[in-house]
């Protein structure tokens, strides 16, 4: 909030605005799912109660709270003051970037002026370089007092101004801000309020905060010209040994609530499969030293197949290395309070495969589906859990390799139909096969093409 004397004045303008403030602002609420719509490079809407994208200055001054049903980043007090009439008294920046032509979008709502605070503001700075450098908008319930500022060594420009009052009332409202080149554009609900032409200063760190007030800020989003899946996703140094071909699956196995994970593949030294388990969500993962075949060109899938309340392991695949002849596997491994033991299941051995769990006859216990490269050819097999024991069905099934295979009810008639993709040698195949009775399995739909078959397929 900027002081001034005609305080009085501006209490009474604030009682009058009230009779014309609605209780819902729809605006917002659409600008924002338009926002949505658009892929970020980075958002946060802190519904994972923490704020760990971001550093405040004072940190006592932020927190993680519910406000109108969902979590928000709130600057929980008003009892601080800028510095020197000039910066902003508070904020808090995103770590570890920095932003050049961009647009950031954000809903925030004024936890003052609701209170009857008639010179409320909250704040969004760009191109931040130091505590003495940035750019800062101050959305304030003023007219007048909404403006675009650069500071620099402790010297303030206005840069633009506008003339209508912002913040005065207790609801979320949409702010966005773009910056292009040495254009500075700022957005409340979704109207051009501020430009401006400055490119004094460059790329540098985005915040949030306020001159001396409190509020909330969520759904935050910024994008720019060339976002990356490398600023969407960074590689936390698992240290997994590295495979290929492949395949893997996440499961809670020893039921601590952490996702362990589960793969197999060729190293180049020789096929592997491993369990790591997760130490705590912290992203180190530790080798238990699982006694499961190492495989490659094979497929992996955890399920309960006995229903006592932990993950057991589907494993298929060729366990020889790539210079010698094959050794199919398909093998049911049962966890043993965290060991895997080999049931015997007496399936069929397959490689360049596929496999998942699915209760097809709806019984309570999981099937199997497995299709691959087996001995005799290409095959596609369903096994009908028994209590534990595995008996093939006798199911007329296109066999295919270098497969993939999903359950699925896509006529919505209570029962699982599946998903078959692969090569059946002088065809590639996509195939669904609906359930006609808990028997029999139909052709339902298929698009099939001639083609050479694969570099591979029939070799073990």
């Amino acid at each position: 909030m900027y002081r001034t004397t005609f305080y009085s004045l501006r209490r009474l303008m604030l009682c009058l605005s009230f009779l014309f403030v609605t209780t819902a602002l729809p605006e917002a609420t659409a600008h924002l799912k338009r926002a949505a719509a658009t892929a970020a490079c980075f958002s946060d809407d802190f519904a994972d109660g923490n704020a760990s994208n971001w550093s405040p200055l004072t940190p006592s001054r932020w927190e993680v709270s519910y406000d109108a049903g969902s979590l928000r980043y709130f600057l929980n007090t008003s009892t601080y003051d800028s510095p020197d009439g000039i910066r902003m008294g508070e904020l808090s920046l995103l770590k570890n970037r920095t932003w050049g032509d961009f647009t950031f979008s954000c809903v925030a709502k004024s936890a003052d002026a609701p209170q009857g605070n008639s010179d409320a503001d909250l704040c969004v700075a760009f191109g931040y370089q130091d505590a003495d450098s940035y750019y800062y908008i101050n959305f304030n319930t003023i007219a007048g007092f909404t403006q675009l500022h650069r500071i620099h060594n402790g010297a303030r420009v206005t840069l633009a101004t506008h003339h209508q009052r912002t913040f005065v009332d207790g609801l979320y409202h949409a702010l966005r801000l773009e910056r292009s080149g040495n254009q500075i554009r700022a957005f409340f609900d979704g109207t051009q309020i501020l430009s401006a032409y400055d490119s004094f200063f460059s790329a540098g760190q985005i915040g949030i905060g306020s001159y001396n007030d409190s509020g909330y800020f969520d759904a935050v989003s910024i994008t720019e010209p060339n976002c990356a899946p490398s600023e969407l996703f960074t590689d936390i140094s698992a240290a997994l040994a590295g495979v290929a071909p492949s395949a893997v699956a996440w499961g809670d196995y020893d039921n601590d609530g952490n996702l362990d994970i589960l793969l197999t593949g060729e190293t180049g030294s020789g096929p592997t499969t491993k369990v790591y388990r997760s130490n705590g969500g912290s992203g180190s993962f530790t080798d238990i030293g699982a006694a499961l075949p190492d495989v490659r060109n094979g497929a992996v899938a955890w399920g309960d197949y006995d229903n006592d309340g932990d993950l057991d392991i589907l494993l298929t695949g060729n366990a020889a290395p790539s210079s010698q002849a094959g050794k199919l596997t398909a093998a049911v491994f049962k966890n043993d309070r965290g060991k895997f033991v080999d049931i015997y299941a007496a399936l069929i051995g397959v490689h360049f495969s596929a496999a998942a769990w699915g209760d097809y006859d709806n019984d309570g216990d999981l099937d199997i589906l497995l299709a691959g490269f087996s001995t005799v050819g290409e095959v596609t097999k369903i096994y009908r859990n028994d209590g534990g024991k595995f008996t093939e069905l006798q199911a007329a099934l296109d066999g295919v390799s270098h497969a993939d295979v999903a359950w699925g009810d896509y006529d919505h008639d209570g029962d699982l139909d599946f998903l078959l993709t692969g090569s059946g040698g002088a065809y590639e195949i996509s195939k669904i096969f609906s359930q006609r009775s808990r028997q029999i399995y139909r052709y339902s739909r298929a698009i099939a093409r001639r083609a050479r078959r694969r570099h591979g397929v029939g070799r073990l």
